[in-house]
């Protein structure tokens, strides 16, 4: 549309006119969504000796940014008014070619705030349906600080862990707290007395966690909270999932840079920071004369944890790293 608007006697431009003159939807549309991008700029309509034409009303913001559909480059009639008559080259096209990229980029932050806060206002809606409702665990991240929760997925690594990421903040993993245990309702709590004391803290009886009640005779809700942080069931998970988290590469990576020392990309511990000899095969015994750990695939924990370096058995990050999605670990 932007095009449109800039190129004088052009037939999109006349189409473009005559859209705004029959208020066409097409238009209304346009014309909101340049808002949205340009808050309080719209398209004017004007004469002169060439025949009718659009321009775009301009203004600076406060932190300098250019607020109008055509660059403030471009030349100006006598009553202060934007105009292109002829093909654009050399800067005035490259000022174009800018000028199009900060307003896709402005439209495209405000689509993905909209975006944002819709689906903030319907996880909202969601959970106030219901006191057990899924999306509990995902409103809470998202009222509280941090980063958004595609880079919190990335951080995990493996697409496995990713899927058991999302399952998690979407209340998919089959917890006693959403589905009411609705397969084993025969083994929950249904003694007056037992059903009592569930009720007296607070739990459902078809809720609580089943293996603490059977094992430990323990009334807990079965939550997110309850599975990762508290159920004996899973002490032997949380004590692997430990000891990945200090043994793995990530962590020792980020240890020996907050030392001062350098590591490559390649995954290369260095005692100091010089040209990386990880992609040259012919590198001389002296170029790896500071490295010393390398990363390598631990069968026991399924990660990328760090050993000794040895130049003969070194392989590179990306090598590894494609060996664990082979793996699926």
């Amino acid at each position: 549309m932007l095009g449109k608007v800039i190129f004088e006697g052009s037939f999109e431009h006349i189409a473009l006119m005559q859209l705004k003159h029959l208020h066409h939807p097409w238009f209304i549309a346009v014309q909101a969504d340049l808002q949205a991008a340009l808050p309080g700029v719209c398209l004017r309509h004007a004469d002169s000796a060439q025949g009718p034409f659009l321009f775009s009303s301009g203004r600076f913001t406060a932190d300098g940014f250019w607020l109008s559909a055509q660059p403030f480059a471009f030349p100006r009639d006598h009553l202060d008014r934007r105009r292109c008559l002829h093909t654009l080259t050399g800067i005035d096209a490259r000022n174009l070619k800018a000028h199009v990229r900060k307003i896709t980029g402005a439209f495209r932050i405000q689509l993905r705030r909209q975006e944002a806060s819709a689906m903030f206002d319907r996880i909202r809606n969601m959970r106030q349906t219901s006191e057990y409702s899924k999306v509990d665990l995902l409103f809470s991240k998202l009222c509280s600080p941090g980063p958004p929760l595609h880079i919190i997925l990335s951080w995990s690594g493996t697409p496995m862990h990713q899927a058991a990421m999302s399952a998690l903040f979407c209340g998919d993993l089959c917890l006693g707290r959403y589905a009411g245990n609705y397969f084993a309702r025969s083994l929950c709590p249904c003694r007056p007395d037992d059903t009592q004391d569930a009720e007296s803290i607070g739990v459902a009886p078809t809720r609580v966690c089943l293996h603490c009640w059977h094992y430990h005779r323990n009334l807990c809700l079965d939550d997110e909270f309850h599975v990762i942080l508290c159920c004996p069931a899973f002490e032997r998970a949380r004590t692997m999932q430990a000891v990945r988290i200090k043994y793995s590469l990530e962590t020792r990576r980020a240890t020996w840079r907050a030392a001062g020392h350098f590591v490559c990309r390649h995954g290369v511990f260095f005692d100091a920071v010089l040209e990386c000899p990880c992609m040259n095969a012919s590198s001389h015994a002296t170029a790896w004369s500071t490295a010393r750990r390398m990363p390598k695939l631990d069968e026991h924990l399924r990660v990328i944890t760090t050993t000794r370096f040895h130049a003969a058995s070194f392989r590179r990050l990306g090598s590894l790293q494609a060996e664990v999605r082979r793996r699926r670990w």
